[in-house]
């Protein structure tokens, strides 16, 4: 949680001593007692001024920054796919160059060769794993071929899972800019890192940026959120919770349909199966303290809720939520070429980085790691037995 938001006492011990002491009633002369009662004014207004100007959170700056993410992506990049690749290509240096700026460590992971795509783009935050996590022991039993070169992870991340992962694709359909679908995500996300990046949460939680959400590739093994998830999977370190952030800006609030798409009222719908309901609660309870959010949690119809990177990691057993706003499917431009900055609601996007923000402070801490190895071997003896 950054300084700027979240409210806290002072901490200046010093400045609290010299408080005390003015404060302290002792025999003085009338004119010495007005000027120490002045003395103490002054010292309590240099101390709460500053607590004032750190607890006020910058929505003007936010929406600053917002705006110029989904600018970049969608007017000086424009469209990102395989018919425009160098496009995606700077798109996908934007987003590295911007984490790198802000000092985030991430990994650009080139996990997709048919077609050639840009990278799985992860940044991590938190805590370090344990020392035990940052060697692990191949994932097989006695006795087991080591696997393939192809079969083993990504990259050289300790194999520990994030407690957290939020998503979002920076793809978008031929012909279309994607202001809303989904530079808005990106934006979004972009922005929480920002913030992070200052102030580390409590837990270990990962943002992570996919190629190729768009058709033909959701849910096929050419899909970057599929790809991670089998990564993940082989190294036993699939995320607890997963959130896709996808399609924020535009939140049609005249769109007299929404009812019949089975869409909330709100500024903001959490979507999720009913195997998701804790995560879909949770989340929907934090963002409603800060816009008004509703959770759409049903077995069937809303097909909207798997449409997006949460999915694949569903599909292995995660919770997983698509975080959207509850206009998307009513939007005139949806994936047409009118997909353009100037049409979303940046202030329903700051109050979403707001409210994620709260979200990941509110986080319990996970369990400790245990090697998995252990739990392999041991599995092994008892079938032996």
């Amino acid at each position: 949680m950054p300084q700027s938001h979240r409210p806290h006492p002072p901490n200046s011990s010093a400045s609290s001593r010299l408080l005390t002491r003015v404060l302290r009633p002792t025999p003085l002369k009338p004119a010495l007692l007005l000027t120490e009662v002045l003395l103490a004014g002054m010292l309590l207004l240099t101390l709460v001024a500053p607590l004032q100007a750190e607890t006020q959170w910058d929505a003007t700056t936010i929406q600053t920054n917002l705006r110029r993410t989904v600018a970049t992506l969608s007017t000086d990049i424009g469209e990102r796919n395989a018919d425009a690749p160098l496009n995606y290509l700077r798109a996908a240096a934007f987003i590295s160059d911007q984490l790198a700026l802000w000092g985030v460590p991430l990994e650009s992971l080139r996990l997709i060769t048919d077609p050639p795509s840009p990278p799985v783009i992860v940044a991590t935050f938190g805590p370090e794993p344990s020392p035990a996590a940052h060697n692990p022991a191949p994932l097989t039993k006695p006795g087991q071929p080591t696997p393939s070169a192809s079969e083993q992870p990504a990259s050289s991340t300790p194999d520990t899972a994030p407690h957290l992962l939020l998503c979002a694709h920076y793809d978008t359909v031929p012909g279309s800019p994607g202001a809303n679908d989904n530079a808005s995500g990106v934006a979004v996300l972009l922005e929480l890192a920002r913030l992070l990046a200052d102030a580390p949460p409590p837990v270990r939680l990962q943002i992570a940026l996919f190629p190729n959400e768009e058709e033909p590739h959701f849910m096929t093994p050419a899909s970057g959120s599929v790809r991670y998830a089998e990564q993940l999977a082989m190294r036993s370190a699939l995320p607890l919770r997963v959130i896709a952030v996808d399609s924020m800006g535009w939140t049609g609030k005249d769109a007299g349909w929404r009812a019949f798409m089975n869409f909330s009222k709100g500024n903001l719908t959490v979507g999720a199966r009913p195997e998701s309901r804790p995560l879909a609660d949770n989340l929907t309870q934090t963002l409603s303290r800060i816009t008004d959010t509703a959770a759409v949690v049903t077995r069937d119809g809303a097909f909207w809720i798997d449409k997006s990177d949460h999915a694949p990691f569903v599909a292995r057993g995660c919770q997983g939520v698509l975080l959207t706003a509850p206009g998307t499917l009513a939007y005139p431009c949806l994936h047409l070429g009118c997909d353009t900055p100037e049409k979303l609601d940046y202030k329903t996007m700051e109050m979403t980085v707001h409210g994620l923000l709260e979200f990941i402070a509110q986080q319990p801490s996970p369990p400790p790691h245990r090697d998995h190895t252990e739990t392999l071997i041991d599995s092994g003896d008892k079938q032996g037995a």
